[in-house]
């Protein structure tokens, strides 16, 4: 398992509760320029880079990054070990149906 997936599901099983967000190049960008959405990311409890583009900022930076996770590649690793856990998975801002129409494909993985 990935270490981003472990620290997750670790917390998750423990019962603490984990918000999550995933920046790209283009968030970085925002982050610098909008003070309402910096505000909006300093307060998610884990922040994971995501894309090749943070990987090169990274480097470019002098910063060996660890974890170059994306949420669809994080989200059926979550999934999995939820199911095997017993774990329950809340989905925020879909549309009606949304949430359903996904568990039962992620069942079917």
């Amino acid at each position: 398992m990935p270490p981003a997936a472990g620290r997750s599901s670790s917390a998750a099983n423990s019962g603490q509760r984990r918000s999550v967000a995933f920046v790209n190049a283009h968030c970085v960008n925002q982050w610098h320029q909008d003070e309402s959405y910096r505000k909006s990311l300093e307060a998610f409890d884990v922040v994971f880079a995501d894309g090749v583009g943070m990987k090169i900022a990274a480097k470019a930076a002098g910063d060996d990054l660890t974890d170059n996770v994306n949420g669809t590649d994080l989200f059926p690793i979550l999934c999995e070990e939820a199911a095997e856990t017993g774990l329950p998975i809340f989905f925020l801002g879909a549309q009606r149906g949304r949430a359903d129409k996904t568990a039962r494909r992620m069942s079917l993985l």
